[in-house]
């Protein structure tokens, strides 16, 4: 098996430390690249799906190794195979002799949602959102889905609150409440 030394993580910090002012790094020298497991083409991705703030984890496979933990996903549950949201709570790869439930007996997930983290990297992906169909989940897990407008973008203090046009009422949102907003389907 060919991996990384087990000390790469603490000598490729020692190295940037000292070249810090240097901007052209290339992938070696990210951590999320370096320290993310290796897979090989006949490995199995697990993902352990949770439902909310209080639920069990249930494990599904999946093709799509862009799918990472805090993803959320649409999931197939119980006998009619009803699509249910979830979130990645957890994501490894198996050889198939090595996984952790019967591949016989294990779900697919059926696709990820798009969606984006309120964080400053991500203030001009909002703009995309803006006049479409959104749900809206706090950090409490209480969601809110529908239309959303009035987005106000203060990029100054990273900051931002916009309007969701539901059927029956306007919820406005600050962005300090927010764990993260999915596109929806029409």
């Amino acid at each position: 098996m060919e991996e990384l030394p087990i000390d790469y993580p603490k000598i490729i910090h020692k190295i940037t430390s000292i070249v810090d002012d240097i901007e052209l790094w290339g992938e070696i020298f990210n951590p999320a690249i370096y320290a993310r497991p290796s897979r090989r083409q006949s490995d199995v991705i697990y993902c352990g799906i949770e439902f909310g703030e209080y639920s069990s984890m249930y494990h599904y496979i999946t093709d799509d190794d862009s799918i990472e933990v805090g993803d959320a996903v649409i999931v197939p549950v119980g006998k009619n195979n009803r699509e249910v949201e979830g979130y990645v709570a957890e994501k490894k790869y198996c050889s198939k002799e090595d996984v952790p439930y019967p591949l016989s007996k294990v779900k697919k997930i059926i696709r990820k949602i798009d969606a984006i983290e309120p964080s400053e990297n991500n203030l001009d992906k909002l703009h995309n959102f803006v006049g479409k169909r959104i749900k809206a989940i706090r950090d409490d897990f209480t969601s809110v889905i529908g239309i959303m407008n009035n987005l106000n973008v203060n990029e100054e203090l990273e900051d931002f609150n916009f309007c969701v046009q539901t059927a029956t009422e306007n919820v406005y949102i600050d962005c300090d409440e927010l764990r993260h907003i999915e596109l929806r389907e029409e």
